[in-house]
Order: structure tokens, then C-alpha cells, then sequence
């Protein structure tokens, strides 16, 4: 159950996108598509294609303004739970791709729960910040405030 409180500081988008169920998925504005594959050679990837004609790449807010562009992410060793967690992508993406096609503003709780629960850490771009103090505020934020708090 969820009190009005938690969605007064956490709110939710009423229709949730179902991302698990497939192979490929959108970002935010139609940007970018990710693809979930397996190389030839058995190596998950994640391969992802931002779209110079999208307007949203255009002005510069998912990948280079100029020219469509392809490329393949993936982490080593393979085995490891959380090297590249394709659980976090999924989640985040369509979390906020949720919230932009019903006109919300994401949760800093809920952004900082994904990444927590998927040992993604948030950084700080314009300074340097120990990572030990990143995972403790992102522990807060997260873990603290956006699951047990806000539920």
C-alpha cells in the first residue's frame, strides 16, 4: 500500500512499460534503441543505436548531434552478476521513458534505487568524489529513503 506522502516525494508513472519481455527497447524520446544480444563468440552484448533524425539527438540529448551511431557494450569477466546488468538498463530506461511519455519528472529516490539495487553508482560530472562517499549517499537516497521510506 502507498500512502499519498510517498507519492508527493516519489511520484510513479500509472502505466508501466512491461521491459522484461523483450529483446530490444527504447529510450526516452525514441533516441536511441537498445538491443540485448549474444556475440557470436557467446559474449553478452548490448548493443545501441542513437538516431541523428530523432529531435532529442538533434539538440544533443542522447549521443552525437551530427550522425547516426552504432556501437556494442560489454564487460569482462562475463560471469560476474553486476558486470554490465542489463536488469539496471531495462529498469531505468523504461522508468524514465515512462515518465516522459506521461509528462513526469523521474525520482531522484527511485533513479538512486535502481542503481543501488544494480550496483550502478551515480557520479558527480563537474568534481571528483570518493566512491566510497558516492555508494554511501546512493545507499541513503536509494536504499534507504526510496524503498524502505517511500516504498
Amino acid at each position: 500500500m502507498v500512502y499519498g506522502w510517498q507519492l508527493w516525494l516519489s511520484p510513479r508513472p500509472l502505466k508501466r512499460t512491461d521491459t522484461p519481455l523483450e529483446s530490444r527497447m527504447l529510450s526516452p524520446n525514441d533516441a536511441a534503441l537498445y538491443e540485448f544480444l549474444y556475440d557470436d563468440d557467446g559474449r553478452f552484448v548490448v548493443k545501441e543505436t542513437h538516431y541523428a533524425e530523432n529531435k532529442a539527438v538533434r539538440d544533443g540529448l542522447s549521443g552525437p548531434p551530427l550522425e547516426d551511431l552504432v556501437f556494442k557494450v560489454w564487460a569482462e569477466p562475463q560471469e560476474l552478476d553486476h558486470s554490465f546488468d542489463e536488469k539496471y538498463l531495462r529498469n531505468a530506461l523504461g522508468y524514465l521513458r515512462d515518465c516522459q511519455q506521461q509528462n513526469m519528472t523521474p525520482s531522484v529516490f527511485q533513479m538512486a534505487l535502481l542503481g543501488w539495487s544494480s550496483d550502478t553508482i551515480f557520479v558527480t560530472p563537474s568534481f571528483w568524489v570518493p566512491i566510497w562517499i558516492l555508494k554511501s549517499v546512493q545507499y541513503v537516497v536509494g536504499r534507504f529513503i526510496g524503498e524502505l521510506l517511500l516504498g
